[in-house]
């Protein structure tokens, strides 16, 4: 008999139960009970085997060896109605989860199907949703590069309004009215901070949570000048009367004003789509 094995396995096997202990005031069954009272008796013969060794300053005497020896015989004549009792759970939780996909799927009898053909079925279920996830992945970059293309163009037009307001201010000599200056002014900058507000929203589902937690900061500035400039140009609304009267020129000035507003709104709903999904 190799007692230094048995002395290791006994080790190991009450160390496994230190771990896995069976918490208090549980009800056992009469297997779990058993197993249990084999492995307290194993456990006490290894810690007493300990103390000797350790009072006596020799190598691990293995008092009781025998005894151990025994009670390693008798949890491996558990081995087969433990190994049954966790089968028999494993299909008890078969049963409930092939009862929990039947509604789904319609199933007239899941009970009835092998346990094989209930764990390929779940199998193919959790292939589905994961196909389901990754292509919603996709999605959402598309969704995103889409977006950011958009933004681009935004951009783009945001540079012609201010191109057409200079050829206004030129035409009708209006370079040295400075309140029309700062008008003009307020209202393309505004425009632009309106979309980098919005591109910080769009940032918010790309990047890793500590860029995003960047993005946030900068937009919540963003958005309080955006705010203050939104209050400048209503004081200043009163000044597109007194232009109006110039001519056609102004007011396709103010159409491109309010149909660069008007794409801005839409990337806006976008973008709030996007966060939605």
């Amino acid at each position: 008999m190799d007692t230094k094995r048995d002395f290791l396995e006994a080790s190991a096997l009450g160390e496994t139960l230190e771990r896995l202990r069976f918490a208090p005031n549980t009800s056992l069954t009469p297997l779990q009970q058993q197993i249990r009272d084999i492995t307290d008796n194993i456990l006490t013969q290894v810690e007493v085997s300990e103390l000797m060794s350790s009072t006596e300053g020799n190598e691990v005497s293995f008092i009781g060896e025998g005894h151990i020896q025994k009670q390693l015989e008798s949890l491996e004549k558990l081995r087969t109605p433990l190994i049954a009792t966790v089968e028999d759970a494993l299909q008890t939780r078969a049963g409930e989860i092939a009862l929990v996909h039947s509604t789904i799927s319609s199933s007239p009898d899941p009970l009835s199907k092998p346990l094989p053909n209930i764990v390929r079925d779940m199998e193919t279920q959790l292939e589905f949703l994961e196909l389901r996830r990754t292509m919603a992945i996709v999605d959402k970059i598309h969704h995103n590069q889409t977006l950011t293309s958009l933004f681009s163009t935004l951009y783009k037009t945001v540079d012609t309004l201010w191109e057409m307001i200079q050829l206004f201010k030129i035409k009708h000599q209006l370079e040295k009215d400075q309140a029309l200056q700062h008008y003009f002014d307020a209202v393309v900058h505004s425009t632009l901070l309106k979309l980098q507000v919005l591109e910080g929203h769009l940032a918010e589902d790309i990047y890793d949570p500590k860029t995003t937690e960047s993005l946030m900061n900068a937009r919540h500035l963003l958005s309080q000048r955006h705010d203050l400039l939104q209050r400048e140009l209503a004081e200043k609304d009163v000044l597109l009367h007194k232009y109006q009267s110039v001519g056609k020129d102004f007011g396709q000035i103010v159409a491109a004003y309010e149909e660069v507003k008007k794409h801005i709104e839409i990337v806006q709903e976008d973008i709030q789509h996007l966060q939605q999904t």
